[in-house]
């Protein structure tokens, strides 16, 4: 709502949410910014969602928003403003992993034996990495990332507007293992159970910066989750919600803010970025 008044209050914009899960969030964005005069008639919600189980779920939990799905961002439109947002999103999408052993750089490949999968280093092309490191040292690339930053930035830049992401990763480059599987909330073995479980590895923020300022967008500086929701006045929002909270409610906010905040929590390891591109745009938490 904040860069739709940036923007002027366009009589029609573009709402982008890339890897939308169950709709949950934009549901949330909606319900709250359906408050704003004007917001809600200018919206056109776009997801870009390529699972028809999960289309449905979202259909459902957006209701009678002016909602479009589509397979990939190639496909969303042009033609008004553009707001997007990526909560999560960029884990997901597939990296490639190097490892230093001898002096050399290797990939690590799957291999299959006797119906076992297992990781191991496979020869591969010159690649662009440290000419020494330690042994055993593993780099993370993932050109899946970069070209989605900038097919996203460039339509920004077409359209004007802004956009957020949110997800867990650090500011690159940087050396370590971070594939991880989870499968019903728990974590497991990344090739125990192929087809069942949820791939992700933290996200290379610099690499994604790189992607967005090749496409001529504007990057804000990276935040740290807490201090982002800090600037927005987290603390001063749930100082008011917990004067008319009961016992158990102040508890959950309590524990719900320590959890987004806390540094041994969500806080630290989970880092924002902005990104946006026309005249006066700032978005909220950059300043």
């Amino acid at each position: 709502a904040d860069i739709w008044f940036q923007m002027g209050s366009p009589k029609k914009f573009h709402l982008l949410e890339l890897g939308p899960g169950r709709g949950t969030l934009m549901a949330d964005i909606m319900r709250v910014c359906g408050k704003v005069d004007g917001f809600g008639r200018a919206c056109h919600v776009h997801l870009v969602e390529t699972s028809m189980r999960l289309r449905a779920e979202q259909a459902k939990a957006l209701g009678s928003c002016n909602l479009r799905f589509h397979s990939s961002i190639e496909n969303v439109p042009s033609d008004a403003p553009l707001i997007f947002i990526a909560n999560e999103f960029f884990d997901a999408l597939p990296i490639k992993q190097y490892v230093f052993d001898d002096g050399t750089w290797f990939e690590r490949a799957v291999h299959l034996c006797e119906d076992l999968f297992y990781l191991d280093k496979i020869a591969t092309e010159i690649i662009d990495l440290p000419n020494s490191a330690e042994q055993g040292a593993i780099r993370e690339i993932s050109s899946a990332r970069a070209s989605v930053a900038e097919q996203v930035g460039r339509l920004l830049v077409k359209t004007g507007g802004a956009g957020l992401i949110v997800d867990y990763g650090f500011k690159g480059p940087a050396f370590g293992d971070t594939l991880q599987a989870i499968r019903r909330h728990e974590y497991c073995d990344v090739l125990k159970y192929i087809g069942d479980a949820d791939l992700t590895a933290h996200v290379d923020f610099t690499a994604l910066r790189e992607g967005f300022i090749k496409s001529g967008a504007n990057v804000m500086s990276l935040k740290n989750q807490g201090e982002f929701l800090r600037s927005l006045g987290i603390l001063a929002r749930v100082e008011k919600l917990l004067k008319i909270a009961d016992d158990k409610q102040a508890d959950q906010i309590q524990k719900a803010l320590h959890r987004l905040c806390s540094s041994s929590e969500m806080g630290v390891l989970f880092k924002v970025m902005g990104v946006y591109y026309g005249t006066g745009i700032i978005p909220a938490g950059f300043e």
